[in-house]
């Protein structure tokens, strides 16, 4: 984890602050057992220490992608929704988080 780099992360200014924010997360899996029982559970403990909570809308197998570069592929997406565009702040700007 410790090459991860800190990325500066900002939105719009026209996104609202107060409306909920569907975030896209398309996968590509190394070990998706790790995925699942490791890194799923360990965001749910991140969100607990930040006072918030996130909605988990949709986790699909991708079957086919339309707009892909030739060669590219993912092996799934995930819908997150979170209460606000600050919460999605919150969450990706935290050291608990990275």
């Amino acid at each position: 984890m410790e090459n991860i780099k800190k990325k500066i992360i900002t939105l719009p200014e026209t996104v609202p602050g107060t409306s909920p924010v569907l975030m896209l997360n398309m996968l590509k899996f190394r070990d998706r057992r790790l995925y699942v029982e490791a890194y799923l559970p360990a965001f749910k403990r991140v969100m607990a220490v930040l006072g918030l909570e996130a909605k988990i809308n949709l986790i699909s197998d991708v079957l086919t992608s339309v707009v892909a570069n030739e060669g590219d592929s993912w092996d799934a997406i995930l819908i997150v929704e979170y209460s606000s565009a600050q919460s999605f702040l919150k969450v990706a700007r935290s050291d608990a988080y990275r």
